[in-house]
């Protein structure tokens, strides 16, 4: 069964690398900020990867670029929303069809997303994601329970930490602090947890940070202020080389 849950996920990053990725944005890049040190992160080894959401209409596709631009099998974090037909629908007819499919029927917009949403949705599920929910508390225990036991399968997540109902400083949203949460609750188990940041910029380029391993437990927001910093600092990097 994981065999086909791996090898569904690796089609589905291929095809929208190749129909979708490379032809939107043919020039986009991704950089290692390691890349020319002497001691390169195994990428092999379970982590957390925490990231920016990419700015403009296409936010909810975040988790395609990132998926489409390192070599590493991903169990993301996905807005609930995703994970049901009704909300994906709308989700991928605002972030998706409204803004890359040239049609000016509604008509036709209306049941095109639909058709999409009706496999992704079956898709996305399979794969092995894990919806993230709000205001349901219990719901949102279930996702931090379903985090550490993929962790300690050696499975690597890729959480998008932002909270959008913010203001924007430089780029990024500030972080929630789930993701010290999680940091911290994987400690408890007594091994260290590594993280790595990413930023993705509205040209769709990925920026990849040096590691940031946790060996103690420190206050959830700590945590998280010091990893938002990191995506920050990167994606201004970005900005600033181009």
């Amino acid at each position: 069964m994981e065999f086909m849950k791996d090898w569904l996920y690796y089609s589905l990053v291929s095809l929208i690398r190749k129909n979708w990725l490379e032809r939107k944005y043919p020039n986009r890049v991704v950089k290692y900020e390691f890349q020319d040190s002497d001691e390169l992160p195994d990428l092999d080894k379970p982590a957390i990867y925490v990231a920016n959401h990419w700015i403009g209409e296409n936010r909810s596709l975040t988790p395609c670029v990132i998926a489409c631009s390192l070599p590493v099998r991903f169990y993301p974090w996905i807005a609930s929303d995703l994970t049901n037909y009704k909300d994906a629908h709308a989700l991928l007819k605002r972030g998706f069809i409204d803004s890359d499919i040239n049609l000016d029927n509604e008509i036709t917009k209306f049941f095109l997303s639909l058709g999409i949403a009706m496999v992704t949705v079956p898709m996305i599920r399979t794969i092995g994601v894990i919806p993230v929910y709000s205001g349901d508390t219990s719901k949102i225990r279930r996702s931090f329970e379903i985090s550490l036991e993929y962790l300690r399968e050696g499975k690597s997540l890729l959480i998008f930490p932002e909270d959008s109902h913010t203001e924007m400083r430089d780029g990024v949203y500030p972080f929630q602090s789930g993701v010290g949460h999680l940091v911290n609750q994987y400690q408890d188990t007594g091994d260290p947890i590594t993280v790595y940041p990413i930023a993705v910029d509205g040209s769709a380029n990925v920026i990849v940070g040096y590691p940031v391993i946790f060996q103690d437990r420190k206050p959830r927001r700590e945590i998280s202020l010091e990893l938002e910093k990191k995506v920050r600092d990167l994606y201004n990097s970005n900005e600033d080389s181009e």
